[in-house]
């Protein structure tokens, strides 16, 4: 580079900054399977160790930490003068190699190994416990019919009974109404709307069905997508490569890694209505 030219400090610098991003990304996402984890598999707990507060806290923690933890990135490269026919140019060279593999070694296992078993994890977790909890509605279903027909059938052996004095019938249906106007002035009249929303609230089967599916696909492109990266650029220095196939492998890579979390964002807007309303939201 010629002295002066801005592009030397990205040269040197761009690395870095890219990996911060992608490592908030892998993290990030992790923070967000780990509370989906608690809140569903351990609900009674969830209530003491999610909140707001501890999630931007989070938040801002992970990308702190990615941060602070890039820094030995940035020291890989230095930037040299040097003389090229006969003028004063900047040089951009790498540091010692041993550095470089021991930290892709420690990178592979925080950023690569590590949060693909947390993501497997979790994720198996909310499984099974999505896939238990459909079993038991479906168990209860049966029940539930029953105690309806149970209770249709008391009402109409009591029908008669109501009738013999139909002025008491009336005075209890004028001083129960007269109740539920009171209630509905005080606030507490709601109870056939809070009942219609926790039965509207139920997932069904094609939710659970699609919150799953969402679930497997987040293991699956992470496994697929990010995973083998950090494989293929601690690998490649020990074949032989030449610097060519060495810069495809880091844009195949890279491509890679821009998907994965691409696709994660596509994937909950397909999929998650609330997900696609607060967006819209924070948009318009």
């Amino acid at each position: 580079y010629e002295e002066g030219d801005s592009m030397v400090y990205f040269d040197s610098l761009a690395n870095g900054v890219i990996t911060i991003f992608i490592i908030s990304s892998t993290w990030l996402i992790v923070v967000m399977a780990a509370e989906r984890y608690i809140a569903v598999c351990h609900p009674l707990r969830a209530r003491k160790l999610i909140s707001l507060r501890r999630t931007r806290t989070s938040i801002v923690l992970v990308f702190v930490t990615c941060a602070l933890t890039t820094i030995p990135i940035f020291l890989e490269k230095r930037i040299e003068p040097c003389l090229a026919d006969g003028r004063r140019v900047l040089v951009v060279r790498k540091r010692s190699e041993q550095s470089v593999t021991l930290r892709r070694i420690l990178w592979s296992l925080f950023f690569d190994f590590i949060p693909c078993a947390a993501l497997v994890y979790f994720n198996l977790c909310l499984i099974v416990q999505i896939r238990r909890a459909k079993r038991l509605r479906e168990q209860m279903t049966p029940q539930r019919s029953s105690l309806l027909r149970w209770t249709a059938g008391s009402a109409t052996s009591s029908s008669k009974a109501k009738r013999t004095d139909r002025t008491l019938n009336t005075q209890a249906s004028v001083a129960t109404a007269a109740e539920l106007d009171t209630l509905k002035g005080q606030g507490g009249g709601s109870g056939g709307t809070n009942q219609r929303s926790v039965r509207g609230r139920r997932p069904s089967d094609s939710a659970l069905n699609s919150v799953t599916a969402t679930l497997v696909a987040v293991v699956i492109l992470f496994l697929v997508l990010v995973s083998p990266s950090e494989l293929l650029k601690f690998s490649i220095s020990y074949i032989g490569a030449s610097a060519c196939q060495e810069q495809m492998v880091w844009y195949v890579t890279n491509f890679m890694q821009v998907l994965n979390f691409s696709l994660n964002f596509v994937l909950y807007c397909a999929v998650n209505k609330t997900f696609r309303h607060t967006l819209h939201g924070l948009v318009c």
